[in-house]
C-alpha cells in the first residue's frame, strides 16, 4: 500500500528555536498513526507543518505524490488534505447544519463522499442539535463538529490534533468508534494525542519523539510484546526537575532547622536567668518538654530545656555540683518557691 502521506527529513523553527528535527515518518491509505508525546513534544507542530501553517525550513512533505512543504495552507486543503485544530474554532453563532456547510467542498476521485446523513450516522449527537448554535453544545460535541466538518471537504487525509483533550470518557469512546469509522471508509488519519489509552485503541502504529533526533516508530505488534516504557525528560527538563527537587529539599532541611532545638544561650544570658532564679518567680523545677508552636516563644523554651538539661550533668567524679543541684523532690514549683534547697553531697 503507497503513503498518501509522507515526511522526510523535516526542521521547523519558531523564530530560532529548533523544534522539529529531522522527522520522518509515513501515513497510508486507511491507516491510523499516532504521534505521541507530552506538551511541548512538537506533535502541534508536526500537523502545522503539514497544513502550511508554520513552513518547514527543510526537508519535503509529499501528499497522493505530490510535494506540499512549498505551498500555501488553502491550496493543501483543496487537494483533500483535512485539518482539524487543538482549539476546534467553530463559529459559535452558526449552527450545526450552517458549520457543516461552510467546510463543504466538491467530491473528488479517491476520497469518500460525505453527505450529512452519513456524517449524522457518524455523530448522532450532531443530529440531535442540528439546529443549535455551536457556542451552546458541549466541548465534545464541539469536537465532534470540528471534525464533521473537516469531512464535509471529503478529504482523503485528515490531520487530528489532540481530539481528546478535555472530553468526558463517555465522548472519548464516541471519538474512538468514530475514528475507527474514518479508518473502515478508508480515510488516512494522523493524531496527535498524548493520552496513551486513547492512542492505543485507535492506532495502527505511534511515532514518539518528533521534536528529538531520534525517533520510535511502534506497530501494534510490537506494543503487545513490549510492555509500555516511561518517557524520558530531556537534558534541559531533567536539569529544571533537579533544580525543583534541589529547592524543595533546602525548604524542607530549613523548615526543620526552625522547628529544632534553638542554639545555647550565651554566658550573658545564663548569668541573667540565674540572677532572676535568685528573685523568685521565674525560678522553677526541671522543664518538661512540650510541643511548642514555632517561633519565638516555642525557641525560649527549648533552650530553657537545653540549659537545665545542661545543670544536670554529672562531672567527672560522679557528683552532682550544689549550685547545679535541681529543686528536691517534693518541691512546688507552681507554688513560685523555686529556690533551691542546699545540697548536703551524694552520688548520682
Amino acid at each position: 500500500m503507497g503513503a498518501m502521506l509522507e515526511l522526510e527529513g523535516i526542521d521547523t523553527f519558531y523564530g530560532r528555536a529548533h523544534i522539529l528535527s529531522k522527522v520522518s515518518f509515513a501515513v497510508a491509505a486507511g491507516e491510523v498513526v499516532v504521534l505521541l508525546g507530552r506538551n511541548g513534544a512538537g506533535k502541534s507542530t508536526t500537523l502545522k507543518s503539514i497544513i502550511g501553517l508554520v513552513p518547514a525550513a527543510s526537508g519535503t512533505i509529499r501528499f497522493a505524490g505530490e510535494r506540499i512543504d512549498r505551498r500555501a495552507p488553502y491550496e493543501i486543503a483543496q487537494r483533500g488534505l483535512g485539518y482539524v485544530p487543538e482549539d476546534r474554532r467553530i463559529f459559535t453563532d452558526l449552527t450545526v447544519l450552517e458549520n457543516l456547510e461552510v467546510g463543504r467542498q466538491p467530491p473528488r476521485a479517491g476520497a469518500p463522499t460525505w453527505t450529512l446523513e452519513k456524517l449524522f450516522a457518524l455523530f448522532p449527537n450532531l443530529a440531535e442539535r442540528r439546529s443549535q448554535p455551536g457556542g451552546r453544545m458541549s466541548g465534545g460535541e464541539q469536537q465532534m463538529l470540528t471534525i464533521a466538518r473537516t469531512l464535509m471537504g471529503n478529504p482523503t487525509c485528515i490531520l487530528l490534533d489532540e481530539p481528546s483533550e478535555g472530553l468526558a470518557p463517555v465522548i472519548v469512546d464516541q471519538m474512538a468508534a468514530a475514528i475507527r469509522g474514518l479508518k473502515d471508509a478508508g480515510v488516512a488519519v494522523l493524531l496527535s494525542e498524548q493520552n496513551l489509552h486513547f492512542a492505543q485503541q485507535v492506532a495502527d502504529r505511534e511515532v514518539a519523539g518528533v521534536a528529538a533526533r531520534q525517533q520510535h516508530h511502534a506497530g501494534q505488534a510490537e506494543r503487545d510484546r513490549e510492555p509500555a516504557q516511561p518517557q524520558h525528560a530531556s537534558a534541559v527538563e531533567q536539569a529544571v526537575d533537579d533544580r525543583c527537587e534541589d529547592h524543595e529539599q533546602a525548604r524542607d532541611e530549613a523548615a526543620v532547622g526552625r522547628r529544632g532545638v534553638a542554639e545555647p544561650p550565651g554566658l550573658e544570658q545564663v548569668a541573667h536567668r540565674e540572677h532572676e532564679s535568685d528573685d523568685g518567680p521565674h525560678a522553677q523545677g526541671p522543664a518538661v518538654e512540650t510541643a511548642a508552636p514555632d517561633g519565638a516563644g516555642g525557641g525560649r523554651r527549648e533552650a530553657e530545656a537545653g540549659r537545665q538539661e545542661r545543670e544536670h550533668t554529672v562531672d567527672r567524679d560522679g557528683v552532682v555540683d550544689d549550685h547545679e543541684r535541681p529543686t528536691p523532690h517534693g518541691g512546688d514549683p507552681e507554688q513560685g518557691d523555686g529556690r533551691q534547697s542546699p545540697a548536703h553531697g551524694g552520688g548520682v
